[in-house]
């Protein structure tokens, strides 16, 4: 009696601990469909947005700052360059421990960019956006850029624009 019993709890937690494992995977997933390098659990943390409006929000206020900066990187890149948006570059960026999350109480993205100088190899730019505001709160509507990084293609940071 004793050892059925025994066999039963250890045959139950054992499907607990893989149901556990299951979960805790499901959860940390990376989304493919939106491409921003977010985890299912960072979108529940953010309540689950739009994912897209969010991306254009963000990608919005990126490409204003990278016209802005376009001095910096022509000087980066020796003369004409060519900059594309390209979230195939995500995995990348996470790979180097650039992660996008909902950081507490605000979006935390990581944008990647490729930059390609018209001589010479491709750099990945990376552009950090927050939508944090004052008292811990945070409006999707009003990103703003934290800094962003230009990595050459051996994975080291060239330069951080700030």
């Amino acid at each position: 009696m004793k050892t059925k019993r025994r066999r039963f709890w250890i045959g139950f937690g054992s499907l607990a601990a893989v149901a556990l494992g299951i979960a805790a995977y499901a959860l940390q997933t990376r989304g493919a469909a939106h491409d921003l390098g977010l985890t299912n659990s960072d979108l529940a943390a953010g309540s689950y947005p739009d994912v897209e409006a969010l991306r254009a929000k963000t990608k919005a206020v990126a490409d204003a700052y990278l016209a802005q900066r376009e001095t910096e990187l022509k000087e980066l890149c020796g003369g004409p360059f060519q900059l594309a948006f390209d979230d195939s570059l995500s995995p990348k960026a996470s790979a180097l421990g650039y992660r996008s999350s909902f950081y507490y109480y605000c979006w935390d993205i990581y944008l990647p960019y490729s930059l390609q100088p018209n001589s010479g190899s491709p750099y990945t730019l990376l552009v950090q956006l927050s939508d944090g505001t004052e008292g811990h709160q945070h409006d999707p509507g009003k990103s703003r850029v934290l800094r962003a990084i230009v990595i050459d293609p051996t994975g080291l940071t060239r330069r951080t624009l700030q």
